[in-house]
Formats: structure tokens, C-alpha cells, sequence
């Protein structure tokens, strides 16, 4: 029953997987105007949550301890949203340095973890190293943010092309299940 029911909206997945390939695509011939749209979408949604998150901090202020963070919050997403809406690719630029930023910082915190647990654990080596690995990381995104964030655009471009196609061959196989095709196997549900 569960299988018909999901076989019926077949071209569902079949319109992801088109939308996911022609996403990929822009994102490896234009990938800077994919980047600034990409920024814009996510500045429009922290807008409208900003404005969500006030509304409902100031209407319930009177019910919970914690509606001044509730407001705290928005306001953030707030200001968040129309820097994003009104400078993207400065937005852009600025989430880009706070990923290698925040890359460094983690991998310190890895490779003092990792001297921390020698005693503990065995083969801390292996934290250790994914630390010296995330710091590299994060200086070369500091030293190359274009070509890091290009880098990353192309991978998120491939990744795209790669579940649209899945997700048009699951499509397809559905529709030939709901039209009485061979039943999924157990391992296939």
C-alpha cells in the first residue's frame, strides 16, 4: 500500500532530480551569480524568521523567561537578512571567512583534545591530524577565499547533477511500480 502510494507521485522526484541537475549546472558555469543567489535565499529566509521571532518574543513575553533571547535572536536574523539582501556577495565573502575561521579554531581545539586523551585513547594521532588538516584548511580559505568558495561551489554543483540524477532514475522506477510493474524486493523498501 505504502509502495503505491509513493509510486503515485513518481514525477515528483523525477522534477527534483530536473531541478537539482539544472541547479548543478548553473553552479558550474556561473558559480559566483549561484553563490550571490544562494546568499540571497538564505537572507529572504532569515528575514521573514527575524520577523517571526520578534513577533512571537514580544506576543509571548508574558509567558516564558526566555522571550528577551527569543528577541535577541530575531533582531540578529534580522539584521542578518537584509545585510544579505542588500550586499550579498559581502555577506558571501564574510560566511566564507567565518567557515575557515571556524575551521581553525576547531582544529586547535582537535589537537589539544588529541594531546589531552594520549592517555585515554589510543591512536589520538588520527585526531590530531584531522586538527592539522581543519587548520590548513581554514588558512588556505583565508589566504584563497575566491578560490576556496569557487571550489566549493563546483563540489555543491557536482553533488547537485549527481542526486538529480538519482533521484530521476528512483522517479522512473516508481512510476513503473505504480503502473503494476514488479514489486520492491525487502531490501529495496
Amino acid at each position: 500500500m505504502a509502495a503505491q502510494v509513493i509510486a503515485s507521485v513518481w514525477w515528483v522526484l523525477v522534477l527534483r532530480g530536473i531541478l537539482g541537475i539544472l541547479f548543478g549546472i548553473l553552479a558550474l558555469l556561473a558559480p559566483f551569480a549561484t553563490f550571490q543567489a544562494v546568499i540571497l535565499v538564505v537572507g529572504a529566509f532569515a528575514l521573514v524568521d527575524g520577523v517571526f521571532s520578534v513577533i512571537s518574543a514580544i506576543r509571548g513575553r508574558t509567558d516564558n523567561s526566555r522571550w528577551v533571547w527569543d528577541l535577541i535572536g530575531g533582531i540578529i536574523s534580522i539584521v542578518f537578512g537584509l545585510l544579505a539582501l542588500f550586499d550579498p556577495l559581502a555577506m558571501g565573502a564574510a560566511i566564507v571567512l567565518l567557515v575557515g575561521a571556524w575551521a581553525i579554531v576547531s582544529g586547535i581545539v582537535q589537537i589539544i583534545s588529541a594531546i589531552l586523551l594520549r592517555r585515554v585513547i589510543e591512536n589520538e594521532i588520527w585526531l590530531a591530524l584531522g586538527g592539522v588538516l581543519s587548520i590548513i584548511f581554514g588558512v588556505l580559505v583565508f589566504l584563497f577565499p575566491v578560490i576556496m568558495t569557487l571550489a566549493a561551489i563546483w563540489v555543491f554543483g557536482v553533488y547537485a547533477i549527481v542526486f538529480g540524477v538519482l533521484f530521476i532514475v528512483l522517479g522512473i522506477r516508481l512510476r513503473g511500480l505504480g503502473r503494476g510493474g514488479a514489486q520492491p524486493t525487502p531490501a529495496a523498501t
